[in-house]
């Protein structure tokens, strides 16, 4: 093999493996606190953790609003489908727009798994 080939070689597998990093980096969805959350503006396909606030959830039609605390700040979530106060953590994974978290999911945090809807 040509120094020249090798070279073309080395740049190819370099050149695959910056894109799998890449690909792999930009899949892979923030993890935050509610403190850290209200300090951003807007913030895309995030996950953050904290317990739901007692008395806050409400359940009207298919969808549930309810407020996350990490014992510092709260924030309010609008999520797509039905929930009820779980004491614990959770996360919550959606979008976070004007105040708002539009989540996509609620997950049930337990020590040993994670559990769909807050059930």
């Amino acid at each position: 093999m040509e120094n020249r080939e090798k070279l073309l070689v080395g740049v190819a597998i370099i050149s695959f493996s910056l894109a799998i990093t890449f690909s792999l980096f930009h899949s892979i969805s923030p993890y935050t606190t509610v403190s850290d959350l209200v300090e951003l503006r807007n913030a895309k396909n995030i996950q953050v953790v904290g317990e739901i606030v007692k008395n806050s959830v409400v359940n009207k039609n298919n969808t549930t609003i309810f407020e996350i605390t990490d014992g510092v700040n709260e924030v309010k979530v609008i999520y797509s489908g039905k929930i009820t106060y779980y004491e614990g953590q959770v996360v919550v994974v959606g979008d976070y727009k004007n105040g708002v978290i539009y989540a996509t999911q609620v997950l049930r945090k337990c020590h040993t798994e994670y559990r769909v809807g807050g059930q």
